[in-house]
């Protein structure tokens, strides 16, 4: 796949790490919830914080990821270090990341209004089917690249280059990250605005722990595990 360039960063994957979880699967997938519900809090406070300028959404997002993925690899974080240490090294890459997808989630989103206002034109569902196709490609493009940012020392190129075949080769996950992301938006909208409190509170960080948690196992499985095989063997 291309992954002559990478530098590992197994002896940062360590830090904090704590005795590792007798249970696998569901049963360690609640566990870390159950036993780190406070540290869910506090991290989507933190994240909340870090957005309130809006340039610096991208690195919170691979700060959060982050945290989480230490949390999934070893039962444990140090939530402000794990956090902050990624936000200042990922910060002017997460925002070149986070332009393009910007880019092209505006692009969908001007493509589903045009769809829905001209819907009896044959132009119109075609905007709107692309519309929806560009919204979800991107969604899962942003939920693949944020989630390799925060594990991975890559450049730019290599980030989005894995991300899409990643995307290609993962369908299950893929279908995990849509309906985390349907459910996150169909709850707030339903209930808005009470459901401003539990955003602020507890549901990036539970959304991206679902992302995480689904999206670690391949990345470890395509990537960092042939890597080091390779390092063992040369």
């Amino acid at each position: 796949m291309g992954f002559l360039e990478i530098i590992s960063r197994q002896h940062n994957l360590k830090e904090g790490a704590g005795k590792p979880y007798p249970v696998e699967g569901a049963a360690f997938f609640f566990a870390l919830i159950r036993t780190h519900f406070w540290v869910f809090i506090k991290l989507n406070l933190l994240f909340t914080v870090f957005c309130i300028p809006i340039i610096t959404i991208p690195s919170a997002i691979a700060g959060i990821n982050r945290v989480l993925i230490l949390l999934i690899r070893n039962g444990h974080c140090f939530l402000w270090s794990d956090f902050w240490e990624e936000f200042r090294r990922s910060f002017f890459r997460s925002l070149k990341i986070g332009l393009v997808m910007t880019i092209g989630l505006g692009i969908s989103y001007y493509l589903l209004n045009f769809g829905i206002e001209n819907l009896q034109s044959f132009s119109g569902l075609l905007g709107l089917v692309l519309g929806f196709w560009g919204t979800a490609f991107f969604c899962l493009f942003s939920a693949w690249t944020f989630v390799l940012t925060a594990m991975l020392d890559l450049n730019i190129g290599a980030l989005l280059k894995n991300a899409r075949i990643l995307m290609l080769l993962e369908w299950r996950q893929n279908l995990v990250v849509m309906i985390v992301f349907v459910v996150a938006f169909c709850f707030i909208l339903a209930v808005f605005p009470f459901s401003l409190p539990i955003y602020f509170l507890l549901l990036v960080s539970f959304a991206q722990y679902i992302i995480c948690y689904f999206l670690n196992g391949p990345v470890q499985k395509h990537i960092i595990k042939p890597f080091e095989e390779k390092q063992k063997a040369g």
